[in-house]
């Protein structure tokens, strides 16, 4: 076991983007990293990457309720909080912590091999994300595809359509195609995400891959621990190459 429960409950405790923020370059070769910063977003470019093109790796920092839980339970390999029944109350907040926590293992561990943007108001419509555009557009030239760190479950490759009356796919059937193949994960339909903006401005392939939360959004919410770390091992070892010598547009 690599994840440490006690580490990612930790984080669980933050509600607040600067917050958020804060957590996750604690530890991380600051360094090796360009910062671009907004209120609403910050992204991490790796300057010292040799690679051709840099998969552009993200996840929110905002949850659906804006208060932390006050107790996190652990039952072996599962987490959740316990709130009334009749009360929306705070969630636990896999839903996206958990994308934070592997974004930050990767940066720890693999500083040159990915662009790591963290955004903040995605549950309130991707507002975080739009005010990044003219931040990624100067880094388009050097990003092979966007990829997100938000979606429910363990072996979810999530991909998304156009918002348009024609739902063009936002991404290439190859693109996909190489990542089933590679990673063991399976395409599934999404609805909207922040790598689904991204895709659609920038036309550029994206999905979004599980991260092991489920019953997002409700104060039923719970994480496995053992799914989290699963994607994780995923994102170290199991990604195409591809993604570092070609680019993905549709």
């Amino acid at each position: 076991m690599t994840i440490d429960p006690q580490t990612l409950i930790s984080l669980y405790q933050f509600k607040q983007h600067p917050d958020v923020c804060l957590w996750f370059e604690n530890g991380i070769p600051k360094s090796r990293f360009q910062l671009f910063e907004g209120e609403k977003y910050r992204i991490y470019f790796p300057v010292h990457s040799s690679a051709s093109y840099l998969p552009l790796i993200c996840a929110h920092s905002d949850t659906i309720t804006p208060t932390s839980p006050e107790s996190i339970f652990r039952d072996g390999m599962i987490m959740t909080c316990l709130t009334p029944s009749n009360d929306r109350g705070p969630v636990l907040g896999g839903d996206d912590r958990n994308g934070v926590y592997i974004m930050h293992r990767l940066a720890i561990e693999q500083p040159d091999n990915f662009i790591f943007g963290i955004f903040d108001e995605e549950e309130s419509g991707s507002l975080g994300v739009q005010t990044a555009f003219e931040v990624i557009r100067g880094l388009l030239p050097r990003i092979s595809c966007f990829v997100g760190l938000d979606r429910r479950g363990n072996n979810d490759l999530a991909c998304y359509s156009s918002r348009d009356f024609i739902r063009r796919p936002l991404n290439t059937p190859a693109f996909i195609d190489l990542l089933e193949r590679n990673t063991g994960y399976f395409r599934a339909v999404g609805a909207s995400s922040d790598v689904s903006r991204l895709a659609a401005e920038f036309r550029l392939s994206c999905t979004n891959f599980s991260v092991g939360y489920h019953n997002e959004h409700h104060n039923c919410e719970y994480t496995v621990v053992s799914e989290v770390e699963h994607t994780l091992n995923i994102l170290r070892t199991k990604l195409p190459p591809q993604l570092w010598s070609a680019r993905f547009p549709f």
